[in-house]
Formats: structure tokens, C-alpha cells, sequence
């Protein structure tokens, strides 16, 4: 049930702290979309203050990774993301729409 889920996502986060969308998805088994989707939800809620999320996608457009980091640790977040070798550029989106916002390359 959704709002099962997205009460248990709230606490998860609560006692865990900062988790990938991926390792949400297997802790809940659900698709990373869904874990997108809810995520959305809880923002446009106003229970996030999060603002952006960021993916990390392969060369040939997977998505590999993706976070929805603190404002405060944005840069850290981006330079861990195109350190993995698979990840050959990041989107950034807004994360209560999903709408794209930026394009990271690598240097």
C-alpha cells in the first residue's frame, strides 16, 4: 500500500539517514521509478526540503545511481557520482516535478 510505504520510507530515512533511490527500491522491492514517484509525492507534501535530486547515467543513458543530496553537500555529492566508472554524466532535476534542470559532464 502507498501510504504504507511512504510512512516507512520517512521512518527508514529517519533512523539511516541518506540512502540511494536504488537501495530503496530493493528495501521496499519496487522499481527505482516508484521509489522517484514517491519520493515526488513526499516533496510536493512539503515534507522534503530537498530540492533537487540527481541521477548518474551511463553512456549509453542507464541510469546507474541516483541521490536526492542536502543543498549543504551538493558538490561532494556530484564528484562522488562521476568518480563511479559508470556513470558518464548526471542529470540534475528539480525533485517535486521531476522536471530536468542540468546536465553534468565530465571534464
Amino acid at each position: 500500500m502507498l501510504a504504507s510505504r511512504l510512512l516507512s520510507i520517512l521512518m527508514l530515512l529517519q533512523a539511516r539517514g541518506r540512502m540511494s533511490a536504488s537501495r530503496l527500491a530493493a528495501e521496499f522491492e519496487v522499481a527505482v521509478r516508484t521509489i522517484h514517484s514517491d519520493i515526488d509525492q513526499l516533496s510536493a507534501a512539503g515534507i522534503f526540503y530537498t530540492t533537487f535530486a540527481l541521477r548518474g547515467y551511463t553512456a549509453s543513458n542507464e541510469i546507474v545511481e541516483s541521490t536526492l543530496p542536502d543543498l549543504t553537500d551538493a558538490i561532494d555529492t556530484i564528484r562522488r557520482l562521476l568518480a563511479m566508472p559508470d556513470v558518464g554524466s548526471l542529470h540534475a532535476r528539480f525533485a517535486g516535478h521531476g522536471c530536468f534542470a542540468a546536465r553534468i559532464m565530465r571534464e
